[in-house]
């Protein structure tokens, strides 16, 4: 074993073996031509013997010189017995300034020397020891005092009560240096990771911030009398600040995917339902521009699939709205299709194809490389950041897929995408529905719906914004500025409902979270909803972990307040009862 270990990690170990088992072969064969020549005589053994003897020690010496690991021996007094090359040129002592000389006061630090001391006595008396027949890293000292890094091999030979130990000492310092340096490369990178994650959280939230108030009040101007022209300026201010909106959650998403933070939800959900929702956001766009969106599900595919819905969504979304954005006429069409079965696994090919300007052929390669677009004309004529592809072939990836395209220039685009599903076992009855508020139910949701609301809020565009929806909704909402102020409120009011932000001056939306669940019982407290700019992977769990009920991410939208009124106004209404 103490062989093996030696020649496996001391490559020097190995030529030192190799020669002592040519000596022997050697000295065999000499015995054996000096047999049968008839030459060997008794008298002559000795003085061969001895020629033999000298020889072999020569060569031994010389093999133990040349390794690239310093050799040294020591007897039991602590003396050396034996100093190689290298060990003079790693500790700074030639050969004759180290024989016989204690190998404590040579290279052993002086902090660690009553320790050697000890366990090299311990060994005389038991016949054990700690670091013997194991490779072990320790500090050793040079001849000028620098303490450095060493592998050490020891390994002791015992001849009756006289203990001889072996040790090969290799020099790791450049080593160590080298995984310090990476080491620190890696916490420089993990580093410059967490500043950006942050970076990009604190731009989410004051892009996302502003934008709410341009975004929500434009939707309530919509709802006043406006002439033509003044309804042509909204719907210019919409159409660029949801752009805007588009080019964020893209960026945001492109750095998930880059850090490797995007995980895979997985839920049963109902394809033709998903592909319907897809086909909702952009009808008013295909209207328009008079194209026909159409989508057709092969019989054999399975109308429940487990799968990721949400990362489904954004990639039939981004490749649906490039068909719209490049064609001029025609069709945009969608296809399911199952492909050949594998195990318990629904491997699901999805066709996007359109009748628009096609792409060229020698621009392929830029397709789906981030912040690359197919020229630089398409991005001045239609926009976009150049991200949306990238986004789309890292996320089908991510579900086991693949994403082509087959295109030619002036007649259109199809592109092909493949995920991998699982067969829903059981078809789910709760699936989540995506609701679309009407304006003639906004009016009178407070009449079938009575609420005490809580906004909770300090910016005051947004303050102004979110009052004037729940008024639309005929609700008279209560303001507090921060979470202290939260607090103090539900001491003298009881609330049905809070409307959360997260980032606040004083107390967050977190830390009053917490201090609610604390004080109040589950049946006296009110349902609290997270409306906040923060919109990174992890902050809807992170505020669902800390009690929160439920989420909305800003911009928010009139359907998004009223959806989750409805949902959690009827589910507080009877606690609040009883």
């Amino acid at each position: 074993m103490l062989v093996t270990s030696l020649i496996a990690n001391h490559p020097s170990v190995t030529w030192l073996v190799a020669a002592g088992g040519i000596l022997l072969i050697g000295f065999v064969l000499i015995m054996m031509i000096l047999r049968r020549n008839g030459r060997f005589h008794v008298k002559d053994h000795e003085h061969r013997w001895a020629q033999v003897l000298r020889a072999n020690e020569q060569l031994t010496q010389l093999i133990i010189d040349q390794a690239h690991d310093a050799f040294v021996s020591m007897g039991e007094n602590g003396l050396i017995l034996d100093w190689n090359l290298q060990a003079e040129k790693i500790f700074g002592w030639s050969h004759n300034e180290a024989i016989g000389k204690p190998l404590a006061e040579m290279i052993i630090p002086e902090e660690l020397q009553a320790a050697y001391k000890e366990r090299l006595s311990h060994y005389l008396t038991t016949g054990q020891g700690p670091f013997l027949d194991e490779i072990v890293e320790l500090t050793a000292r040079r001849r000028n005092g620098e303490l450095f890094p060493v592998e050490v091999t020891i390994s002791a030979i015992s001849f009756g009560n006289i203990h001889i130990f072996n040790a090969f000492i290799r020099d790791i310092t450049e080593r160590k240096r080298a995984e310090k340096a990476l080491k620190e490369a890696k916490e420089a990178a993990e580093a410059a990771a967490k500043a950006k994650s942050e970076f990009l959280a604190i731009m989410s939230h004051e892009i996302r911030t502003p934008l709410n108030g341009v975004l929500g009040m434009a939707q309530l101007l919509q709802e006043t009398e406006l002439t033509k022209q003044q309804r042509e300026y909204l719907g210019i201010i919409k159409v660029s600040g949801t752009a805007l909106l588009g080019v964020i959650n893209d960026i945001l998403d492109f750095s998930k995917i880059e850090s490797g933070r995007m995980e895979l939800e997985e839920h049963p959900f109902e394809l033709r339902t998903s592909i319907e929702n897809i086909f909702g956001l952009f009808a008013e766009q295909a209207q328009k521009k008079k194209i026909n969106l159409r989508y057709f599900i092969d019989p054999k595919v399975p109308p429940f699939v487990v799968g990721d819905v949400t990362r489904l969504g954004q990639v039939l979304a981004n490749l649906v709205s490039n068909a719209i954005k490049f064609t001029e006429k025609g069709e945009v069409d969608v296809s399911v299709d199952k492909l050949p079965p594998s195990g318990d696994e629904v491997m699901l090919e999805f066709k996007v194809t359109d009748t628009g300007i096609g792409i060229p052929s020698d621009r392929m390669d830029r397709l789906f490389k981030a912040f690359s677009q197919v020229d630089s004309s398409v991005s001045r004529k239609y926009g976009g950041s150049g991200l949306g592809l990238a986004i789309c072939s890292h996320s089908v990836e991510l579900m086991g897929g693949k994403i082509a395209v087959d295109t030619v220039v002036g007649k259109g685009s199809t592109f092909t995408f493949t995920i991998k599903t699982k067969l829903a076992s059981v078809v789910p009855t709760n699936l989540p529905t995506h609701e679309v508020a009407q304006p003639e139910a906004i009016a009178n949701l407070s009449e079938s719906l009575p609420l005490n609301i809580l906004l909770a809020e300090d910016n005051v565009v947004n303050q102004k914004l979110a009052v004037a929806i729940f008024e639309k909704m005929g609700y008279m909402a209560d303001v507090a500025e921060n979470g202290l102020e939260v607090l103090a409120a539900l001491e003298h009011q009881s609330y049905d409902i809070i409307f959360m932000d997260l980032q606040m001056p004083e107390m967050g939306g977190i830390e009053a979270t917490s201090t609610i669940l604390e004080k109040w019982p589950e049946e006296n407290r009110p349902k609290i909803i997270a409306m906040t700019a923060n919109a990174l992977e992890g902050d809807k769990e992170l505020c669902l972990q800390a009690g929160m009920d439920d989420y909305i991410s800003k911009p928010i939208s009139m359907a998004a307040i009223q959806n989750a009124l409805v949902k959690w106004g009827k589910i507080a209404q009877p606690t609040k009862e009883g």
